[in-house]
């Protein structure tokens, strides 16, 4: 089994069609990562971007939904 760490997609929901974010685990190279990514998530969601990493509060900017960082979660100096 190869090494694995978190990735943060960005993706499209294609039934909603908004923008959404999670974070996923696969390999360490991008391109592996991205092709995880279809074979795992691929019937629901379009990719957009890959940063790798957990980011939890990423903000993605929808259709009809904007998904900001909670105000009890800032950074301090926020």
């Amino acid at each position: 089994m190869m090494a694995q760490r978190p990735w943060t997609a960005v993706a499209t929901d294609k039934t909603l069609n908004e923008n959404v974010s999670f974070v996923f685990n696969a390999a360490y190279d991008t391109s592996s990562a991205a092709d995880c990514f279809r074979e795992q998530h691929g019937y629901k969601y379009d990719l957009v971007a890959l940063i790798p990493g957990d980011h939890q509060h990423v903000y993605v900017e929808g259709k009809h939904k904007v998904r900001r960082v909670p105000r009890d979660q800032m950074f301090s100096g926020f």
